[in-house]
């Protein structure tokens, strides 16, 4: 409970909301991000983004390298825009198939997602991404 609290203060003072972001966590202590999706090229729409996931895994492949991803926890968060409420909303947070795909890569087992039920956020496996995964709109480097 007291990991969820922690997640939870870091989204609420975050300075711009994006509707993705990922954190990277070891030892329910160490905790990098948020990552956010970025523009390969801010000046063309057309070139591949590089989705939150993929930009938290290459950040730590440089600062702790492959072997320590499989025991990091990966908590990805997305936010939506509630006009009726005027307010952001949390809601799942699956990874796209790309980006399972690329997260099988190092091993990752451990998840934690923010949801749209009164839960917020869920523990989850692999298995479980890999069952409600689904294709992104948006375009992905890095594979």
């Amino acid at each position: 409970m007291i990991l969820i609290l922690v997640i939870s203060v870091l989204i609420e003072n975050l300075n711009v909301y994006v509707g993705f972001n990922c954190f990277i966590m070891y030892n329910n202590r160490e905790i990098y991000g948020p990552f956010k999706p970025t523009l390969a090229s801010g000046s063309d729409s057309t070139i591949p983004s590089c989705h939150a996931e993929v930009n938290a895994i290459k950040h730590i492949l440089n600062i702790k390298g492959k072997k320590k991803l499989h025991k990091a926890t990966m908590i990805i968060t997305r936010h939506s825009y509630n006009k009726k409420t005027n307010d952001w909303i949390l809601q799942d947070a699956i990874p796209c198939y790309d980006c399972m795909k690329y997260i099988k890569k190092f091993n990752i087992k451990n998840f934690i997602i923010s949801t749209n039920t009164s839960e917020q956020f869920k523990k989850i496996s692999f298995k479980y991404i890999e069952e409600n995964t689904k294709k992104s709109t948006g375009r992905l480097y890095g594979k």
